[in-house]
């Protein structure tokens, strides 16, 4: 701790909350990609199933790569799902999907089907300046599960030395720029996670219809069918359109305050 500075010993904690806070929030996009890409794959006969128990011909389907969709070069390592072409012609859904991208990102490369340099593009790469150097933490090495070593140990090791105010007023500028940029890759993380969620939801619900009217010999038709498909499907979309950066920003916030970790260096 330096003397000079008291608040030095805050500034390094609220560092290692951002980091594991981002790197619990990329966990969670991961989880909900594999989700996702299992309940698609799931859902797509259970549907065909239920077409066919009707009489109808089963809705054809189409294949959608969510890092295409985010406009993204993956030197051509892709994220490809069957989609049900009654999910895709349902306005906004296709879109939602990208947001699934830094899951799918983060699980390709602990996969070994993208490097690290590929993933830096598809999200961010941003720097952690520390006393005598820069450390450089790209998305890869978010990815790769190290960017709470790379903040809590090397980056925290080499600011946390200073005890008098020349070395404690450098630690307190090298840390105010490290809150300033852990915040927004937190912020934005955060908002994958919970629109990645509400996707979960939305074929869970159409799983869950498609389960139940299979042996309910009810008459169906193609618009009926449609119609049930698309209830399950738009809350869900909807939902997600309401999360945004500044709704999730007034979240972790709150979230900061109560917990007492906000700091003056949060915007």
């Amino acid at each position: 701790m330096s003397l000079t500075f008291p608040d030095n010993d805050n500034r390094a904690a609220r560092i290692r909350e951002l980091a594991v806070q981002t790197q619990d929030d990329l966990h969670d996009a991961e989880s909900d990609y594999k989700t996702f890409q299992a309940m698609v794959k799931a859902t797509n006969p259970k549907i065909a199933a239920v077409y066919q128990g009707a009489g109808l011909t089963a809705p054809a389907t189409t294949s959608i790569d969510i890092l295409k969709l985010q406009n993204q070069a993956v030197d051509g390592a892709s994220a490809p799902v069957e989609i049900v072409k009654i999910l895709v012609d349902i306005a906004g859904f296709a879109g939602t999907l990208k947001y699934l991208a830094p899951g799918a990102t983060r699980f390709l490369v602990s996969a070994g089907a993208m490097s690290a340099e590929t993933a830096a593009r598809v999200l961010v790469e941003f720097t952690i300046p520390v006393i005598g150097r820069e450390v450089s933490i790209t998305a890869g090495d978010i990815a790769g599960g190290i960017l709470g070593g790379i903040v809590g140990g090397i980056a925290i090791a080499g600011i946390d030395i200073g005890i008098d105010g020349i070395e404690g007023r450098i630690a307190r500028d090298k840390m105010q720029s490290a809150i300033h940029q852990l915040f927004p890759i937190r912020l934005s993380t955060r908002v994958v996670r919970e629109r990645a969620s509400k996707l979960v939801l939305s074929i869970q619900s159409v799983q869950t219809t498609m389960d139940a009217i299979t042996d309910a010999g009810l008459p169906l038709t193609d618009k009926i069918l449609q119609n049930l498909i698309t209830k399950d499907v738009q809350p869900a979309i909807l939902s997600e359109q309401q999360i945004t950066p500044e709704t999730v920003a007034a979240e972790l916030a709150k979230l900061d305050r109560d917990s007492n970790s906000w700091t003056n260096e949060d915007t």
